[in-house]
């Protein structure tokens, strides 16, 4: 599902970008929770949103937040709650429909243990937090799913089973992928399309082009070491996302 902002009104500034059809967009920028809150579909004054070429109306704007899922960790004010506890307080808020089988199914597809529900939904991890508003998004069934700040409080390893997990339902079942963060390094390595939005700058392309194409100040380190080299020794070394490929690279130019 593609989605076009148009002239969306933040903060006195209109913004416009497109996030493309089965795609993982990463987008940046000093307003990342206002731009999270526009997938609530409840601002779409002036066309301001266009869902494959249907501009939002009162009319089917309910239609489209079915297809929609907004992923973040779960704010949960009882402390002792059960993950079973908070999955069904989500559930009925979102007017979802589920039973336990699917539930099972859901924890399967995710690599969670099934036994988790029965435990403190504070005694869980960052990233196991995470998996369950994945979860939850899965039972939505939606085309597009919206993450914020997913890497926030994760390590390395989680985040890359994270994106294992974002990259497959991308690919097997076609969902279109936007996540917002303000983490440069983990949008670059981890997303197929970017968005960068700073001040009144837009700029959109390919991850791997975005930072070769556009005059862009806040650029990932390993693009920043990449061009250092270039500089001091005259060494042209291709863009690379991980290091273990960027420092193959150098050792092919020693």
């Amino acid at each position: 599902m593609e989605i076009k902002i148009n002239n969306y009104l933040i903060n006195e500034k209109k913004i416009s970008f497109t996030i493309k059809n089965n795609s993982i967009t990463g987008l940046i920028s000093n307003n990342n929770k206002d731009i999270f809150n526009i997938f609530y579909l409840d601002n779409f004054k002036n066309n301001s949103i266009i869902i494959n070429n249907i501009k939002l109306n009162s009319i089917n704007k309910y239609a489209f937040i079915k297809r929609i899922s907004l992923v973040k960790e779960i704010e949960n004010n009882k402390y002792n709650n059960t993950v079973y506890e908070v999955i069904l307080n989500e559930i009925k808020s979102n007017s979802l429909s589920f039973d336990n089988i699917s539930l099972k199914k859901l924890f399967k597809i995710i690599n969670l243990d099934f036994s988790y529900i029965e435990r403190s939904y504070e005694s869980l991890s960052s990233k196991e937090k995470i998996l369950i508003s994945i979860a939850l998004s899965l039972l939505k069934d939606s085309d597009v799913l919206v993450l914020y700040n997913i890497f926030k409080k994760i390590d390395l390893i989680a985040k890359k089973q994270i994106m294992l997990l974002i990259k497959k339902f991308q690919e097997d079942y076609k969902k279109t992928i936007l996540i917002i963060s303000d983490n440069y390094e983990d949008l670059y390595k981890y997303t197929t399309d970017m968005i960068i939005i700073d001040d009144d700058k837009i700029y959109e392309d390919k991850t791997n082009d975005i930072y070769i194409n556009n005059n862009i100040s806040n650029i990932p380190k390993i693009i920043e070491f990449r061009n250092l080299l270039y500089m001091k020794k005259n060494i042209k070394l291709s863009y690379h996302k991980d290091v273990r490929d960027l420092l193959k690279d150098i050792y092919k130019h020693i």
